[in-house]
């Protein structure tokens, strides 16, 4: 599970690079509609790739995915949670609030009109990302050394 880990996290990365060599093209205007629509498209593949990794440690460790409507929130939220005896927390309490932004607005993406999606919502999402990706990379991190000593690596 380290290395799938691992993969997503450079995956991850790869987006926030992304990012931040575009953000100088935005700086002082408005994309237009496409690249508006490209940038949502961005921020929907980093959450995914969130939600890849609570995913795997939710049916690995965990016994599996919450069941039902609102499992998305759910198990991020489960992993801010540390279960004695069976894991640690992956994220903390203010990594999880953060990520939550960015688990709604991929909600919003995929049920919405690219048309509708909104530059004042989508900028803030886009100017924290590296800021909660280093978190993110930081506290993925310390969880992968729990997985070795548990391995026995």
């Amino acid at each position: 599970m380290t290395k799938e880990i691992e993969f997503e996290i450079s995956e991850l990365e790869k987006l926030v690079i992304e990012v931040s060599e575009l953000s100088f093209r935005f700086s002082n205007g408005v994309p237009n509609s496409l690249e508006i629509r490209g940038l949502g498209a961005i921020l929907h593949d980093f959450y995914n790739g969130i939600e890849n990794i609570c995913s795997r440690i939710a049916n690995e460790i965990d016994g599996g995915l919450p069941k039902g409507n609102g499992w998305h929130r759910r198990v991020l939220e489960s992993m801010s949670l540390d279960l004695s005896g069976v894991r640690p927390a992956l994220f903390s309490m203010g990594t999880v609030k953060s990520l939550d932004e960015y688990r709604r607005f991929r909600h919003i993406f995929r049920h919405m009109y690219g048309s509708h999606l909104d530059w004042v919502r989508i900028k803030p999402l886009l100017h924290k990302l590296a800021l909660v990706f280093s978190e993110v990379k930081k506290e993925t991190f310390e969880f992968t050394i729990f997985l070795k000593e548990l391995s026995g690596l």
